[in-house]
């Protein structure tokens, strides 16, 4: 993906800002594994990496580890926004209702 690669020879690649926007990138592109490898390998998170990356994974149907990512988001300290809670309860609704149909 030519903007990352263009993100890395500018510098910009770990600046929480760039970073988040590539989280977000990756996972719109269903690439969700470089998504997740980006974000774990940035140096500094702040709320909106967080929702790109709990967001990403529910758009891509990993209900359980936009789960995950926000547990660990509170162990961090870190404080949910609007949109970080509506990834959440999408989550959930959407594992209630995979639940209901086993």
């Amino acid at each position: 993906i030519q903007v990352h690669g263009l993100a890395v020879q500018m510098g910009f690649d770990y600046d929480v800002v760039t970073g988040s926007a590539i989280v977000d990138m990756y996972a719109k592109c269903k690439k969700l594994d470089e998504s997740l490898h980006f974000f774990h390998e940035m140096p500094e998170k702040n709320w909106v990496s967080w929702s790109a990356v709990i967001a990403g994974c529910v758009q891509n149907d990993e209900l359980m580890g936009g789960l995950e990512l926000f547990k660990e988001m509170q162990k961090e300290g870190v404080e949910a926004s609007q949109s970080i809670y509506a990834s959440v309860f999408r989550s959930c609704a959407g594992l209630a209702v995979l639940r209901l149909g086993s």
